[in-house]
């Protein structure tokens, strides 16, 4: 499968530094560098859901918290599609993609705000704890190990009757609001299996989600 796949990208000159949707454009002409005015290429729509397998290192005098699990990072990419492919559209969906192995596809930039630690599984170059569906129609299924660490405003002037709100929060690094749209999955699906994740001294007894556009000078 790997050798397949690698044709593939090959054949399609794969150029993982350009996103989905401004390859799109320039396969239709509208970068064509003929000097006209181009049309603006379609931003790209990556939803993000976060799937807990651990709360930890909650620290009311450090004021932070920890937490375990891994993302599922979906989006749609043409470049990708395999269903008019006739090397591979009797293969079963969906095709696992091997980061390390297969090489490089397009990946959004995520970062985390107010975190204080974030190894999200790469290392040396490597993707650790990874894992990509790719399906036929040329959507992405991205899981990746993450451990994390946040900083959280506690006020414990009412401990032990106390409830604090820890904010976590992915956003962005180097695309913009026009090129990526980044949005959580709906309410219920942006953070899974939080129920009953606890510690010695807090449970987690509530989740909820927004996505946000946020503009920094």
């Amino acid at each position: 499968m790997s050798t397949r796949l690698g044709r593939l990208l090959a054949e399609r000159s794969y150029d993982a530094s350009i996103r989905p949707g401004m390859a799109a454009a320039r396969s239709t002409g509208a970068c064509s560098g003929t000097g006209s005015i181009l049309p603006r290429a379609e931003p790209d729509q990556v939803h993000v859901q976060f799937v807990i397998t651990r709360v930890h290192s909650i620290s009311t005098n450090a004021k932070s918290y920890g937490i375990d699990g891994y993302f599922r990072i979906q989006w749609t990419d043409p470049r990708l599609r395999f269903d008019t492919s006739s090397e591979l559209c009797n293969e079963p969906e969906p095709l696992l993609w091997d980061l390390n192995r297969d090489g490089k596809v397009w990946l959004p930039d995520l970062y985390f705000e107010d975190s204080t630690k974030d190894i999200i599984g790469e290392a040396s170059g490597q993707y650790l704890g990874s894992l990509m569906h790719i399906y036929r129609n040329g959507s992405l299924m991205w899981s990746q190990r993450a451990r994390l660490e946040f900083k959280c405003p506690m006020d414990v002037t009412d401990m032990p009757w106390d409830t604090q709100c820890c904010p976590f929060r992915v956003g962005l690094y180097s695309q913009q609001a026009d090129t990526v749209v980044l949005a959580w999955k709906a309410e219920e699906q942006a953070m899974l299996h939080w129920q009953g994740k606890s510690t010695s001294e807090w449970t987690v007894t509530n989740v909820l989600s927004r996505s946000t556009l946020m503009e920094f000078a």
